[in-house]
């Protein structure tokens, strides 16, 4: 099930689902409501190829996309949303190491982050720009299981929040272009529910 801002309602279940989400400015949409798979996390519901980085394995687990094997190093599943103007939002159902979001990424040298960061626990704002890792704004905000995290990216402002509050903003060119967005962790044990992609407005 989606839900907009203002209380508009669409069953996942519709065959138009692609199309009215579309119309509404969601271009990725993913609840991982099906079956589990140890090898692929398959199609987005909106129809867009889940791909993978780092030598790393993702699937779907009890309705949830979760990392599920690699080397204890980090691992990325992303989508290409075509749009870099970009608002990203995805619940962290169960909280492990290194757990993020990316945005604005071009490939595994290029991209930036939100969740932890640069400090253990805690969410912090990221970014690697010719494989040079940066922390751009760090907070004192832990990360816990049922957080819902919203990015949104307008030109060159960027800003990041946690269960509605706003935990870091920053004005930044840095991949601006770019149009990937997912998922990051190191740890086997992290799993993502209700992933999107909309046009920022």
């Amino acid at each position: 099930m989606w839900k907009k801002k203002g209380g508009v309602i669409i069953n996942d279940t519709s065959v138009n689902l692609t199309t009215k989400l579309s119309n509404m400015g969601v271009k990725v949409y993913d609840s991982f409501n099906r079956a589990n798979n140890a090898s692929s996390m398959g199609n987005a519901d909106t129809g867009q190829l889940w791909t993978y980085s780092d030598g790393s394995t993702w699937g779907i687990s009890s309705n949830a996309a979760k990392r599920m094997s690699g080397a204890e190093q980090l691992g990325r599943a992303w989508i290409d949303s075509g749009i870099s103007d970009v608002t990203v939002k995805c619940t962290f159902s169960t909280v492990a190491r290194s757990m993020r979001v990316i945005f604005r990424a071009t490939n595994d040298a290029n991209e930036w982050m939100f969740g932890e960061v640069a400090s253990a626990g805690k969410y912090a704002l990221g970014k690697r720009v010719a494989g040079v890792f940066t922390s751009v704004a760090s907070t004192a905000t832990a990360l816990a299981a049922g957080d819902r995290i919203r990015v949104t990216c307008k030109g060159s402002d960027i800003k990041c929040y946690v269960n509605g509050v706003l935990l870091a903003s920053v004005n930044d060119t840095a991949n601006q272009t770019a149009t990937k967005c997912g998922l990051l962790c190191e740890a086997l044990t992290t799993t993502y529910d209700e992933f999107s992609v909309e046009v920022s407005v």
